[in-house]
């Protein structure tokens, strides 16, 4: 009953990785131009194409699955127009070199992916263990605002600090430089964000 409806919305769920297996490679073109205005703005577009749709669900079936429609919505709307943006269009190709490497490096990927999880998760699991379901709940909305602060981080540098570093690589100027020129803000204002 319960855990057979869970698993369907956990599997529904999980086919927006297979959705967003297909988005184009304009988005990593486009942040290596540092373009990084027009991917703001697709990710933007995407966002509020998938709260309408879960808000347009939810009024007309109030059910979990409202959230659901939300985020398959979402990767939808992010394919189709990272597709728009493609200056050439994208075909599916098979590169015995380009698959050895990722093998290789996958399994590296996937310990480092792994590891991140729990370290990220340990917590929850450990105090899901240790206390009520209630001081969990209150222990989870507590973490919102480091979680988006980690979040905001995160996406400040895969979307400033990483293109930059990639430029200056191409243009030979000393990558170390621009990296510590860049590193100093970014640590100061999240140690000031992360005290709060």
């Amino acid at each position: 009953g319960d855990f057979q409806g869970v698993q369907e919305l956990l599997t529904a769920t999980a086919f927006c990785a297979v959705i967003g297996g297909f988005t184009s490679t304009s988005i990593p073109a486009l942040r290596r131009k540092m373009r990084v205005a027009t991917v703001a703005k697709l990710e933007l577009g995407a966002q509020v194409f998938g709260t309408l749709a879960t808000i347009t669900h939810a009024l007309v079936s109030p059910t979990a699955w409202a959230m659901v429609s939300g985020s398959l919505a979402t990767a939808v709307f992010k394919v189709a127009a990272s597709h728009c943006l493609n200056d050439a269009r994208d075909r599916i190709r098979w590169d015995k070199d380009a698959a050895r490497k990722l093998s290789s490096l996958g399994r590296w990927v996937f310990l480092s992916t792994a590891l991140t999880f729990f370290a990220d998760h340990a917590d929850r699991l450990l105090f899901g263990q240790l206390t009520s379901k209630q001081l969990l709940g209150v222990y989870a909305v507590a973490l919102v605002f480091p979680q988006t602060t980690a979040q905001l981080i995160k996406s400040l540098c895969m979307n400033v600090l990483y293109p930059v570093l990639c430029q200056a690589e191409r243009l030979g100027a000393s990558a170390e430089d621009i990296f510590l020129q860049y590193r100093r803000p970014i640590v100061a204002a999240g140690g000031i964000l992360f005290t709060f």
